[in-house]
């Protein structure tokens, strides 16, 4: 059949060929200041996430590295991470200060804390945490004082006794404090 077209199509002449070639559809174009708005709009969304991704991490100094800082250290605000040295954890009879040590394994630091420790915080031995990353500042005499104590821990939370907390307690929800 298709032979058969051909042969009939023979008759036409080159200038009625352009007239029988399929039309070639173009999509329209973008204007440019579409094109602006979509890469401003990913621009602003890059930044947020930069920024939030940034703000939200929390950056700390080990014990020796906040001693290398020598004089620069004192009375700035920073964070340190260590571990609490085991016996060196003494609370006052109210339960308000509370003075310990922490280390990285080659330096100590004495801090002391004025508030509500964490529940978490405390000996290995009593099933608590003792990693813990410590806010505040250095006075001029090495001693640390503390605003806030946070408590370093995994993601799978389990009590002393190897208990669970129940699966309908609420998020964010704690064991009742010891002693």
């Amino acid at each position: 059949m298709r032979m058969l077209m051909l042969q009939s199509d023979a008759h036409l002449r080159e200038q009625d060929l352009p007239l029988l070639a399929p039309q070639v559809q173009h999509r329209p174009r973008l204007p440019l200041k579409f094109l602006g708005v979509g890469l401003v709009f990913m621009l602003i969304i890059g930044y947020l996430s930069y920024t939030a991704l940034s703000t939200s991490t929390v950056y700390y100094l080990t014990v020796s590295e906040l001693d290398a800082k020598g004089n620069a250290a004192f009375n700035t605000p920073v964070r340190v991470g260590g571990r609490l040295v085991d016996g060196s954890l003494v609370r006052d009879p109210q339960g308000r200060l509370l003075r310990f040590t922490i280390s990285d394994g080659s330096g100590n630091l004495p801090v002391a804390f004025k508030g509500d420790a964490p529940d978490l915080f405390g000996y290995a031995a009593d099933g608590l945490y003792q990693d813990a990353v410590i806010e505040g500042k250095l006075d001029a005499q090495r001693e640390f004082h503390a605003s806030q104590i946070i408590v370093k821990h995994d993601a799978n939370f389990q009590a002393a006794d190897g208990s669970r907390p129940p699966m309908g307690t609420p998020s964010g929800s704690l064991p009742a404090k010891k002693g």
